[in-house]
C-alpha cells in the first residue's frame, strides 16, 4: 500500500501524484528482490553518495538461567553494515498541458507503466550484482604467481571447495579454480597479474549443475546443504532462477512428479516451493547461475532526495511501505519547450550484509 507526502495542495501537483501512485504501482508488481531482501527506509534527506548504517540483526545465544540473579540482555543491533547511496536513477518527461492530462488516464497509464519498467529494472539489476560480490572469507592464507595457474595454501581447507568457485586474492584478482589437489594446493584457469605471498583470500559458495548445463535436483539439494552448514535457518530460503533454469524446473521430471508442486506447475507454470526453498522467477536475472539464499544476506536503503529550492511548481514523495521503495516526483515549468517537465526519481543504496548465507546455483565447467 502506498503512503502520500506531497509538498503542495495546488492543481498541479494532480497529476504527477497520480503518475508516481502508478509508477509505484508497476515497480511494485515487477519487483522480486525489493519485497525478499531486508530494506530500511526513512524519510531523511539525502544527496546522491552519503552513507547510512543499515542495522545487522545479532545472533543471540540461548542463555540458562541462573536463580537470582538479573537477565542478560543481548543487543539485537550490536553490529551495522555501511551502505552508499550511490545510486540515483531519474526519468523524465515532458506534458504541455496538466490540466488536459487529468482526463486522459489512457495517457497516464502508459507514462506511469514505461516509467515504471525502467525504474525497477535498474533497482533489480542492482540487487542481482550483489551476488558477483559475495565472497566468503577462506580460512588460512595462500600464495599465488603471475606465471603458473598453482595456488599454494597455509592452513587452508581447500577440499572443500568446489572446482568452478570463483576465489579472490587480497588485492582483488579473482580466477576460477579448474582442480583442487588436496587441502593447500589448487590451480586456476589463469596466472594471477601479481604474484602475493601469504596473503588472505575470498570465494564464492557455489553448487554446480550436476548434469553440466541444466539446474537439477542435485544442485537444490547441494546449495541447501551448504546454507544448513552455515547454520542458515531453514525459514524463509529463496531461489530466484534466471529465465532458462525456471524453465528447466518447470520441466524437470522430479518435481513435475511431487504431488505438493504437480497441480500448482501444470496450472499456473509456477515452480512454487522446491527442497525448502520458495522459488521465483526474474526476468532481470541475466546471469549464469541463479542465487539460493536467506533474505537477510542482503540489504537496500531507500531514502529521499533533498528537493530543488527554486523552480518547482509541485513535488512530493510516495512510499510503498511494502518494499520500501520511495519515489520523489518534482515538476517545472519548462520555458523553452512550453511545458512541464515531470521527473520521478528514486535514490538508494544495495550491500551485501551476509555472504555466508548466499550460494549461487551455476553451471559446472565442461
Amino acid at each position: 500500500m502506498a503512503n502520500q507526502s506531497i509538498a503542495s495542495t495546488q492543481m498541479q501537483d494532480y497529476v504527477p501524484t497520480i503518475i508516481a501512485g502508478q509508477t509505484l504501482e508497476k515497480m511494485r508488481a515487477d519487483a522480486i528482490f525489493s519485497k525478499l531482501a531486508y530494506v530500511d527506509y526513512s524519510n531523511d534527506l539525502k544527496n546522491k553518495g552519503e552513507t547510512v548504517q543499515i542495522p545487522k540483526l545479532s545472533t543471540f545465544t540461548a542463555k540458562k538461567k541462573i536463580a537470582h540473579t538479573p537477565a542478560e540482555l543481548q543487543d539485537m543491533n550490536s553490529d551495522s553494515v555501511s551502505v552508499t547511496l550511490s545510486n540515483l536513477y531519474y526519468t523524465q518527461f515532458l506534458l504541455e498541458d496538466l490540466t488536459l492530462t487529468t482526463t486522459n488516464q489512457n495517457l497516464i497509464a502508459r507514462l506511469s507503466n514505461s516509467a515504471g519498467n525502467a525504474l525497477i529494472e535498474q533497482i533489480e539489476s542492482d540487487f542481482i550484482g550483489l551476488f558477483d560480490n559475495a565472497y566468503v572469507a577462506g580460512t588460512g592464507t595462500i600464495t599465488t604467481s603471475n606465471s603458473a595457474t598453482s595456488v599454494t595454501g597455509v592452513g587452508t581447507a581447500f577440499t572443500a571447495l568446489k572446482i568452478g568457485y570463483k576465489i579472490k586474492t587480497a588485492a582483488g584478482e579473482i580466477r576460477e579454480i579448474t582442480g583442487i589437489t588436496d587441502d593447500t594446493n589448487l590451480t586456476v584457469d589463469s596466472a594471477f597479474t601479481a604474484a602475493e605471498s601469504g596473503v588472505s583470500f575470498s570465494f564464492l559458495q557455489q553448487s554446480v549443475y550436476a548434469n553440466g548445463s541444466i539446474i537439477d535436483d542435485a544442485s537444490i539439494v547441494n546449495a541447501r546443504k551448504i546454507l544448513r552448514s552455515q547454520k542458515t535457518s531453514m525459514s524463509g530460503l529463496v531461489l530466484v532462477s534466471n529465465l532458462d533454469d525456471y524453465a528447466s524446473l518447470l520441466n524437470n521430471s522430479t518435481f513435475k512428479s511431487a504431488d505438493s508442486v504437480n497441480a500448482t506447475m501444470l496450472r499456473d507454470g509456477a515452480a512454487g516451493r522446491m527442497r525448502g526453498f520458495d522459488v521465483f522467477e526474474s526476468n532481470f536475472m541475466l546471469k549464469s547461475y541463479s542465487p539460493a539464499f536467506n533474505p537477510n544476506a542482503i540489504g537496500a536503503a531507500f531514502r529521499v532526495l533533498k528537493t530543488p529550492a527554486k523552480d518547482v511548481v509541485a513535488s512530493g514523495v510516495i512510499n510503498d511501505t511494502e518494499t520500501g521503495l520511495a519515489l520523489r516526483y518534482v515538476v517545472t515549468y519548462d520555458q523553452a519547450n512550453m511545458g512541464y517537465r515531470v521527473g520521478l526519481d528514486i535514490l538508494c543504496g544495495m550491500s551485501v550484509i551476509d555472504p555466508e548465507q548466499i550460494v549461487l546455483i551455476s553451471e559446472a565447467i565442461a
